[in-house]
């Protein structure tokens, strides 16, 4: 990723150890070719019997759960949108691992209240990382076997495969150089973890990669949406110029054949109109589907669907939810909080030396 501050953009001056406990294991979905994708609650979650590992290595969370328990199968969370704005961000410092220094996505959990999800740009090792939403970091899912090369954006959506369960989406789409022939989505299933530390390392084996490529041709793509039933990935393009595309792919996915995303809108871009100020770094769909955020460099931005389909988001003005902010000298992930009302943002270290905080924007009447 190339090194973007506030300072770098003139926009400052536009405006004013983790302990164990034993191990265990837990069951998951094999991550299995599925050409029919069971993300329908009515589906025969008999179908699929087979299952991957998510196992502890240091262990002390609660990762005993039985995915797709038919007497208290686990559903798609209901969350509330804000009716109002949003306050000015609270800071919420991280102690975590240096590769969050990198901090490229973040998204809230549909399994473990209060738990967010982060990962590392470039470069760094394919893991994810859980974070309380007042900055507590709890631990790292290692992921077994995949080997990333630009993951740029995150989203929880169902998994591709019965039983009906929460994965997160993971966008291994960064092209800085347009030069990639092997950009991909991860579906990597979510386990349950325990909310209060000490915590622990995972590793997880809960994986599906899917191969992507554009109509287009080489895009550079670092923010990504999943529709709330996971059969559709919108991809936002990171271009310096007042208008940039909206890809779609549609699934279900193929784990031996590139799904193509297709250019679906294209839209003005929000932001401060300064080099590089409305660069697309990060998205996230509500769970209702109702409303989107963008993140640009110089602000992060909601829009309003109000049953609009994707395909007209060019039509549609955002409101603001915050300006920035200038603490955010690289940011490049945002979500909605678990609690669906609020939304959460982090930053890289454009210097690449210090943690930068969760910051949170409460939803206000």
């Amino acid at each position: 990723m190339p090194t973007t501050a506030w300072a770098h953009l003139g926009f400052v001056g536009c405006l004013s150890a983790l302990t164990g406990c034993g191990t265990t294991t837990s069951s998951a979905p094999n991550p299995v070719d599925d050409s029919a994708w069971a993300g329908d609650p009515h589906v025969d979650t008999e179908a699929r019997t087979d299952a991957g590992d998510v196992r502890t290595e240091t262990g002390c969370a609660d990762a005993d759960a039985d995915l797709g328990d038919e007497d208290s199968p686990w559903q798609p969370p209901e969350r509330p949108v804000c009716s109002g704005s949003y306050a000015a961000p609270q800071a919420h410092a991280i102690n975590g691992p240096s590769e969050l220094i990198e901090a490229s996505g973040v998204t809230a959990s549909w399994l473990n209240p209060t738990v967010v999800w982060l990962h590392g740009d470039s470069g760094t090792a394919a893991k994810l990382y859980a974070v309380r939403e007042d900055g507590t970091f709890l631990g790292t899912l290692s992921l077994s076997g995949t080997t990333l090369v630009d993951p740029e954006d995150i989203a929880t959506a169902p998994c591709p495969a019965a039983p009906l369960w929460p994965c997160l989406w993971l966008a291994d789409t960064g092209d800085n150089n347009h030069t990639r022939n092997d950009v991909a989505l991860y579906a990597i299933a979510e386990p349950e973890v325990a909310a209060d530390p000490p915590f622990v390392s995972l590793s997880t084996d809960a994986i599906w990669r899917f191969p992507l490529s554009f109509s287009a041709g080489a895009v550079d793509v670092e923010a990504l949406a999943m529709s709330p039933e996971g059969l559709t990935a919108y991809l936002f393009e990171k271009v310096d110029a007042a208008s940039a595309r909206v890809f779609v792919a549609q699934g279900p996915f193929s784990e031996t054949g590139a799904t193509e995303a297709t250019t679906l809108a294209t839209l003005i871009t929000p932001g401060v109109p300064i080099t590089q100020g409305r660069m697309i770094t990060a998205a996230d769909l509500h769970p209702s589907g109702t409303r989107l955020l963008l993140r640009v460099y110089t602000g992060i931005f909601e829009y309003l669907l109000d049953g609009r389909p994707m395909a007209e988001l060019a039509l549609i003005t955002p409101r603001v939810v915050a300006w920035g902010p200038t603490s955010e000298g690289q940011g490049e992930a945002v979500a909605y909080a678990g609690s669906g009302i609020d939304v959460l943002s982090i930053s890289e270290d454009p210097d690449g030396v210090a943690m930068q905080p969760l910051h949170r924007y409460a939803c206000t009447p």
